[in-house]
């Protein structure tokens, strides 16, 4: 909007003080020229203002135009430039930090509200999340988009650094899968806890051997069995029906 009225400032006033020029300025291509070239201060020389209203005339287009296209230049390129900016740092302070850290590989609700719970214990997370599925994650997160069955992605979460990988995806054969990658690439330092959606898959989770396994759907099962026939469930025994290592 700034260069449209700058451009029909200096047509207009080339226009109307036409006779003020040598060559006079009388039609509109003319007055498109010497606007152009005023307004990018390029000063060909070739049509030159002879009076004082004419050169003061000349010197306000000058003077706005590098004003309009510096503010121009700094709204477009500057954002662009900053946003890039903010990503290289964001990125080598989130490569420098991952250390003792803890990765979710999932976008379940499950993994986003452990990812919130970890946040507010001032834990250190990674969240990897597979390409082309929308997430709830916080934008200043450290997030990875790759495939997590994938030995890239999870060098790039500096897996062999990290003290626990939460596998708790949606997809039971695909958690057992990023279990399997993960295996390859940590330590004994390194624990891998892995989410069973389906009790059914329980048996065949156990087979790939991650440090601890959990389904939500046994221990609500089994606490509404419990509940039914008036046993009593202490903290022990919840955490034993929850977490199998």
């Amino acid at each position: 909007m700034s260069f449209v009225s700058l451009l029909l400032y200096a047509l207009c006033g080339s226009l109307y003080l036409g006779e003020e020029f040598r060559p006079v300025i009388s039609e509109l291509s003319d007055a498109l020229y010497f606007s152009t070239v005023s307004m990018s201060t390029v000063g060909y020389g070739d049509i030159v203002p002879v009076t004082s209203t004419a050169r003061l005339f000349t010197v306000s287009i000058i003077i706005l135009g590098i004003t309009v296209f510096a503010t121009s230049i700094s709204a477009i390129i500057g954002p662009m430039l900053g946003g890039n900016l903010r990503r290289m740092i964001k990125g080598r302070i989130s490569h420098v930090m991952r250390k003792n850290h803890i990765i979710i590989i999932g976008t379940t609700p499950l993994a986003v509200s452990v990812y919130h719970g970890l946040c507010e214990q001032n834990e250190k997370v990674t969240v990897i999340v597979p390409p082309g599925i929308p997430h709830d994650y916080p934008e200043n997160a450290d997030v990875i988009v790759g495939d997590p069955s994938d030995n890239k992605a999870l060098n790039s979460a500096e897996a062999d650094k990290a003290r626990y990988i939460l596998v708790l995806r949606d997809d039971d054969s695909d958690n057992a899968f990023i279990v399997l990658a993960a295996k390859e690439l940590v330590g004994s330092t390194t624990k891998i806890i892995a989410l069973v959606n389906s009790d059914a898959n329980l048996s065949k989770m156990k087979r790939v051997q991650p440090d601890i396994i959990f389904s939500l759907q046994t221990l609500a099962r089994e606490m509404l069995l419990r509940k039914l026939n008036g046993e009593k469930t202490d903290n022990a025994n919840l955490m034993d029906l929850l977490f199998q290592e």
